[in-house]
């Protein structure tokens, strides 16, 4: 890229009636090296005017506080053609001379649709009293910010947010931040922002039926994360230390979200205990959208949910329903920090925004709601889904390179959030709960406000725990599949050999190779965890022996093959297993038998043997 966008001042007036909007955009940049051409993303937009001014010569002459640049760009514009290329979704700019490297603004114009398509800035229909009505929102993940103005719309290139809005008296505007006690020259401000016709129209509209309402300079920050709301809403306000909590709904809906709220007072609390790190907006939204694409968006300090998400009736809701609210909430303000304070360079490592947000949500869940056990459903719907899906050959790895943007959407599958989210489970329980967190700690201090990669992450544990994390993690996020452990017993001699599992028998990668922490534990003594980094390895059993597990809590993303008489040990220690590993064994043993590794009667001598050590228990 040429450029580097320092600051986007954007000044939004949608119209609810007809589902458009105007907006004026001025874009502050530093241009990296001669250009008699520059080029922005952009796409369903019309763009009425383009003019270049050298910073210097913008600057205004006095301080005001309308946070809109109050002087007019020079009139000898240098801006030769303008023109959006609606294949690419790209806004080319030429120059009539070529420019030099420096800050410059660029000032635009630009209508664009409130779109139907739930991507971009779009209309959200919901009813009252049997009556349609309509919000404008925004869903910019991954690359929709250029449908609301033009952009570099790319995660690696934060810059700062002052949003405006330009609406009608009876609406409320919402953004990243908190908005900006209104100055008696908003009306004037508008007027010298951009010295175009209409101007004076634009006035005396806003004079007799609109109101402008500014929001304070976001953080550095992607594209991606802005979010730009307008409608009729409801808020339920609470508190979280100096953090302003809201929950907002369409009219009548509010008294919903009591539970939704209480969630993310507890997410943020912990969240700001794990990281070390505080919250660094002043206000968090929760906003219930009632057309929307998928369950949830962390747009920072500003996060949208499909209503089913967020909502809570009380007389109604499960406890299910409460539990995927709790997970949700919690989610999405995983992503404040890991996401969106610390962000991908680039969307191959959507996976780990993902995953890391999905693992944790559960950390909350299970520290503030431990009578749901959570870790026992994390194994059954996350673990074993993962495991389903990565035994086919159809399966890709975790980590994907990404060429097009048209490619992302097809990065949001089970294999980045549920394989991913394993695999960040198994290299928690591996290193332990505070080397882990160490790490995370480290990164966040480090990579905050800035981009990084995962490579970056796991150098960081690394350094904290003196384990081959980068060799563990890369094997697993880079490599199709997962892998089977088969576990013998010869003499006095424990035999372990890895292999790539697959449901079908067709011959695969026998070269593939993990490293794979397992718990060599004979039976409660000797606890220890171990890295099996070859194709087999022959371990010395010691003295006491009752039963080998080497999965404990089926933290391992592996299948593991006992043989007979392990299988048989495990058995008669039934009652010594947790309800993960019991669980793990049975689904183990099941995808042997899919595989055709195992026959059915194996299974059914070992369930006996369970039941009948369970019911003697009793």
């Amino acid at each position: 890229m040429k450029i580097r966008p320092i600051n986007y001042n954007l000044t939004f007036e949608p119209d609810l009636g007809n589902f458009t909007f105007q907006g004026k955009e001025i874009l502050t940049f530093e241009l990296k090296e001669n250009a008699r051409q520059i080029v922005l993303d952009a796409a369903d937009l019309e763009i009425n005017s383009v003019i270049l001014a050298n910073e210097e010569r913008t600057r205004p002459e006095s301080n005001n506080d309308s946070g809109v640049v109050a002087n007019a760009p020079p009139q000898n514009d240098i801006v030769k053609s303008f023109k959006v290329n609606k294949k690419k979704e790209k806004l080319f700019i030429n120059f009539s001379q070529e420019i030099k490297p420096g800050k410059y603004k660029l000032f635009v114009e630009f209508e664009g649709v409130l779109n139907d398509k739930l991507a971009g800035f779009y209309r959200s229909k919901y009813q009252v009293d049997g009556k349609n009505r309509y919000l404008a929102t925004t869903q910019f993940e991954a690359a929709d910010a250029r449908r609301a103005f033009p952009c570099i719309d790319h995660p690696s290139y934060k810059a700062t947010f002052d949003a405006s809005f330009i609406i009608d008296k009876n609406l409320t505007a919402i953004s990243n931040t908190l908005p900006i006690k209104s100055s008696k020259n908003d009306e004037q401000t508008v007027g010298k922002s951009f010295p175009t016709s209409g101007v004076e129209n634009t006035v005396n509209k806003i004079q007799k039926r609109k109101k402008i309402i500014r929001f304070a300079t976001t953080p550095l920050m992607s594209t991606y994360l802005l979010y730009l709301g307008v409608g009729e809403f409801e808020f339920l306000e609470d508190k979280f230390g100096d953090v302003l909590l809201r929950l907002i709904t369409t009219p009548g809906k509010k008294q919903y979200g009591k539970f939704a709220l209480e969630c993310a007072k507890k997410s943020l609390e912990y969240f700001e205990k794990y990281f070390d790190c505080p919250y660094p907006l002043k206000k968090l939204d929760l906003l219930a959208i009632p057309e929307f694409a998928t369950g949830a968006m962390e747009n920072w300090g500003a996060i949208t949910f499909r209503e089913n998400a967020l909502l809570c009736y009380p007389e109604k809701s499960s406890r299910a329903t409460k539990q995927r609210i709790a997970e949700v909430v919690a989610h999405e303000i995983a992503h404040q920090w890991f996401g969106n304070l610390v962000t991908m360079k680039w969307w191959d490592d959507l996976w780990l925004n993902e995953s890391f947000a999905t693992y944790m949500a559960n950390k909350v869940m299970h520290y503030y709601w431990p009578e749901w056990q959570v870790w026992d459903q994390y194994v059954t719907d996350t673990v074993f889904e993962a495991m389903g899906l990565d035994s086919l050959r159809s399966s890709h790895p975790i980590r994907v390179e990404v060429e097009q943007v048209s490619e992302i959407e097809e990065l949001f599958d089970e294999i980045a959030y549920e394989k991913g989210g394993s695999i960040l489970r198994m290299l928690d329980l591996y290193l332990g709960k505070d080397t882990f967190r160490d790490g995370l700690k480290g990164y966040v201090k480090t990579y905050k406000y800035k981009n990084a990669q995962a490579e970056d992450l796991w150098n960081s544990i690394e350094r904290v725990s003196n384990k081959p994390v980068v060799d563990i993690m890369q094997k697993y996020v880079t490599q199709v599949g997962f892998p089977e452990v088969k576990v013998e017993l010869k003499s006095n001699i424990i035999r372990l050999e890895q292999s790539k599992f697959l449901f079908d028998k067709k011959p695969t990668n026998l070269e593939q190779i993990w490293s794979i922490p397992y718990h060599l534990g004979i039976g409660r003594y000797q606890d220890g965890m171990h890295i099996l980094k070859k194709k087999t390895e022959e371990i010395k059993k010691g003295s006491k022996f009752e039963y080998l597990n080497i999965n404990r809590n089926y933290s391992g993303f592996f299948i593991t093959e006992y043989s007979r008489e392990l299988l048989n040990e495990l058995g008669k220690n039934i009652d010594k297993l947790n309800d993960s590993e019991k669980l793990g064994i049975i689904h183990d043993m099941f995808a042997l038998i899919l595989a055709e590794k195992k026959d059915m009667q194996e299974l059914y001598r070992y369930i006996d043997t369970i039941f009948a050590k369970e019911k003697s228990s009793i």
